[in-house]
């Protein structure tokens, strides 16, 4: 287990953050349990790694991946993504870094550019593969349609010369090959008259 402890300099704004991430990691399974029992808690129903990368951390900014494995009749694999202020101890929303309304569009048009490619791949991949039958093809593709028009913008990753936006379609374990990769990304120099906080 190579789980983040946040240390800021601050105990309240670390206890803030280390909260609300261990809440958010945990699906708040267990809202009120310290640190060290919710994970070791984890680890008994089966979670048995966890490891992170720190992706951006100045200008009062914390960008954090959080990897996970879970076995249970099988073993799973995740990754999310989190970012707080270190100033202050809040989650941040992509609308604290941009101003969202000058890019929205832009950004709801890529999304269903890329949900557009992935239903063609789909339709290929039915063509040839004898493996994929046409009712697994309409379970998949509803999946992606719910998905496509649930889209909402949650989870952003940033980095020193990029941000990334990411939608995770979560398919069913037998089916994960098919998850469609929705990945948005702005270069930080591209859109540097929409950054609220200037890199």
């Amino acid at each position: 287990m190579n789980y983040p402890i946040i240390r800021t300099g601050d105990k309240k704004i670390d206890s803030l953050i280390n909260y609300d991430l261990k809440n958010k990691v945990t699906l708040n399974e267990m809202p009120t349990s310290s640190i060290d029992s919710t994970i070791n808690e984890w680890a008994s129903y089966g979670v048995v790694s966890f490891d992170f990368d720190v992706n951006y951390n100045k200008n009062g900014i914390l960008s954090l991946k959080i990897n996970g494995e879970g076995c249970g009749a099988y073993c799973e694999t995740w990754s999310n993504y989190y970012n707080y202020s270190t100033i202050n101890g809040k989650a941040l929303k992509l609308s604290d870094i941009l101003e969202l309304e000058y890019l929205k569009e832009d950004i709801y048009s890529r999304k269903s550019e890329q949900y557009k490619k992935n239903r063609k791949e789909l339709k290929q991949q039915l063509e040839v593969d004898e493996g994929l039958d046409l009712r697994t093809y309409n379970f998949i593709l509803e999946r992606y349609n719910e998905c496509d028009s649930s889209f909402q913008i949650d989870e952003f990753a940033l980095f020193n010369d990029r941000i990334e936006i990411i939608e995770n379609c979560y398919m069913i374990h037998a089916l994960r090959a098919a998850m469609p990769f929705i990945n948005i990304q702005y270069k930080l120099s591209d859109i540097k008259e929409y950054l609220i906080i200037k890199n």
